[in-house]
């Protein structure tokens, strides 16, 4: 009897724990998005952590650095938005350790998504500020950091004194401690050379430092920024060379990778990107252009405040638009815009990335709320529909290369075999620009004129679309006829992988231009000429490292010379004023005349050898095998003292030599080089 009541309580417990379980799990599917943030978040641990440098970082629920290392701060990048100060009531954190602290601050939805990288020894920022509102504000935003003492000095990352603003062409700082002080130094990025927009600074006995932004609100927009903080220990005052190499994996794109798209879509001051605001029109956009994001389920958007869920049903879906008449499956089908929507011309997304407009004819479309009600929909009394998310939502069709965007709204997806070269003309002269090698071209990227180009090369920048109208074969409606003047946009299959569009490792000779713009291509010149106190210094471009531009942005612009500072692959450095006003760099089968003024880099990744060099190497590789030692020693030091010029010629030593002694020098020499 004992062990039957037993086992009807056990029964009974069960059945309790199985409805229980129920009920945990409706409330799991009915809270949607909500749980699915709380599955991936958790209660802020602000526990210090260090660094691989061995640098501390304790951040707290204001999003501040309290002391650092050795009480390197009294707290650092203290947020104030309009007059007020930041502090967060409920800090989350990510899986990974990021920081996500929010809070409503003067009617300004505030985010800071900060994240300690424990290898490359910064914390990375993230400021997101978003205006719930239907009016445009004006939002001030303001960053103070407290040294633990005050320093020596503040320069840019071109080490020279950093005065209210940065110039065009700086983009970080540094607050140098005094020599002998326990204190590091501190390093902030606080945006790109490309930045749209730059702080203002305040500099208090260099101690106290203020960065101001003031920022225009849209209403329901959100702007974002970027910067970071790192400490560091300086045994002499860092060069400008020194600190490129310091910030350079600051400003890489890959330090932003793993914020989320949505977010990295709006920030300013990163320099821009190949994806653009969803306003604009980047090419998985149906959310942001019909201000609805897709969920797990069909959603029907009335107004601004009316968001209803359910089931989208419709026999057929017919669009009359100006390329032909198409009958489109409902299962194809990601969004629609009805003539409700603002007024404008229907519109049907599709979901491999197409979006048509035209006259819409639909039969039986419904829509089904989830108490079970239906509405009877028509494309006139439309406003908006989104459909459920699906696995296979913003992927291309097999056999697309690229889309073509109108600025009628109109995104066509172009056949495999399209054969199509757009001809762009620039400030510099006119190319052609084959679709094979694009990332995109679109109009209207970071508040420039023209079309921004990006290619897969690495090469980037701003023109105008030129010749006749062309053919291209379009997948849904087969050949097509253009006009330059009717595209926004060309996006290929590449512009879908950010890794395609980085820029942050290219290996091929390559110009950068002081509006950020890459140009891959080489200086067209036998020589240029470097006057150094009056002596004029002749110079192979192949054989330097880099060129950079150092003038004064304060210069006298009727001076037309520029300064340049050369590192040469062979060892050494010159730095004068430039003799040539204007440099050819050929790009492919085409020459650009570029004003010198407009460069800010010149870079040849890999030294160029000519013959008589090369057959000087390979005498003095042959050298490291001479019978005398004195000659080894000689050719040793010959072949040192050439650096990367012998480069690939010791590989190729060390490779293919079977004397014993060549491979050891050699290989020494290699080591050294490497």
């Amino acid at each position: 009897m004992a062990n039957m009541k037993g086992r009807m309580e056990l029964r009974i417990q069960q059945q309790r724990t199985t409805c229980l379980g129920l009920v945990v799990l409706m409330l799991l599917i009915c809270s949607g998005q909500a749980m699915a943030l709380t599955r991936v978040m958790a209660p802020a641990n602000f526990s210090y952590k260090t660094d691989q440098m061995g640098f501390r970082w304790d951040v707290n629920q204001q999003g501040m650095i309290n002391d650092g290392t050795s009480d390197c701060f009294d707290g650092a990048l203290r947020l104030n938005i309009n007059g007020t100060q930041f502090n967060c009531s409920a800090p989350k954190m990510m899986p990974d350790g990021e920081f996500i602290l929010t809070q409503m601050v003067k009617n300004v939805e505030v985010t800071r998504r900060i994240k300690v990288h424990l290898k490359d020894s910064v914390v990375r920022y993230v400021e997101s500020f978003r205006n719930p509102g239907r009016a445009t504000m004006s939002v001030n935003v303001v960053l103070h950091t407290y040294l633990g003492g005050n320093g020596q000095a503040l320069i840019s990352d071109r080490a020279v004194p950093v005065a209210r603003q940065l110039t065009k062409k700086e983009y970080g700082m540094v607050a140098i401690q005094t020599q002998g002080s326990s204190r590091p130094s501190v390093i902030f990025l606080v945006g790109n050379p490309r930045a749209k927009i730059k702080p203002t600074i305040v500099n208090q006995s260099n101690r106290q430092f203020t960065l101001t932004w003031n920022l225009k609100l849209l209403p329901g927009k959100t702007v974002s920024i970027s910067h970071a903080i790192g400490q560091r220990r300086f045994v002499a005052l860092p060069d400008a060379k020194s600190l490129a190499t310091l910030f350079k994996p600051l400003k890489s794109r890959k330090f932003l990778k793993d914020v989320p798209t949505q977010v990295r879509r709006t920030i300013i001051n990163s320099g821009g990107g190949v994806y653009i605001d969803d306003e604009r029109g980047g090419l998985w956009s149906m959310p942001g252009q019909l201000q609805v994001e897709q969920e797990r389920l069909d959603v029907l958007a009335i107004g601004e405040g009316t968001r209803l869920k359910g089931q989208v049903t419709c026999e057929e879906i017919l669009i009359r638009s100006r390329y032909g008449e198409k009958i489109i499956p409902i299962e194809q089908v990601a969004g629609i815009a009805g003539r409700k929507y603002r007024g404008q011309t229907p519109r049907v997304f599709l979901r491999d990335g197409q979006v048509l407009s035209g006259e819409l004819q639909t039969k039986n479309l419904r829509f089904t709320m989830n108490s079970g009600l239906a509405m009877k929909l028509t494309p006139n009394t439309l406003d908006r529909l989104v459909m459920r998310i699906e696995p296979g939502d913003a992927k291309p069709q097999p056999g697309v290369t690229a889309y073509v965007e109108t600025f009628d709204g109109d995104r066509l997806a172009l056949a495999v075999e399209t054969d199509l070269t757009l001809s762009v003309v620039t400030p510099w002269g006119a190319r052609g620009v084959p679709v094979g090698d694009m990332i995109q071209i679109r109009m209207g990227v970071d508040d420039q004129p023209g079309y921004q180009v990006s290619l897969r090369d690495g090469t980037r920048f701003v023109g105008f679309l030129g010749g006749n109208d062309f053919e291209t074969k379009t997948l849904l409606y087969g050949p097509q006829k253009f006009s330059p003047a009717e595209l926004r946009a060309v996006i290929t299959v590449h512009g879908l992988d950010e890794e395609e569009s980085k820029q942050d490792s290219i290996d091929k000779p390559h110009v950068v231009m002081t509006s950020g713009h890459v140009l891959i291509g080489r200086v067209d010149l036998p020589q240029l000429h470097l006057i150094a106190h009056g002596e004029t210094i002749p110079l192979v471009p192949s054989q330097a490292k880099s060129m950079q531009n150092v003038s004064d942005d304060s210069v006298d612009s009727s001076n037309p010379m520029t300064f340049f500072s050369a590192e040469l692959w062979g060892g050494g450095t010159v730095k004068g004023q430039i003799k040539e006003v204007v440099l050819p760099i050929r790009i492919g089968e085409n020459v650009m005349q570029v004003p010198v003024r407009d460069i800010s880099e010149i870079v040849v990744p890999s030294p160029v050898v000519p013959d008589a060099l090369r057959t000087k190497i390979a005498q003095l590789i042959r050298d490291l095998g001479h019978p005398k030692w004195s000659e080894r020693e000689k050719a040793n030091a010959a072949i040192a003292q050439l650096g990367h010029l012998a480069l690939s010629a010791l590989r190729e030593a060390v490779a293919q030599t079977r004397d014993h002694e060549i491979k050891r020098r050699a290989q020494a020499l290699l080591d050294a080089l490497e």
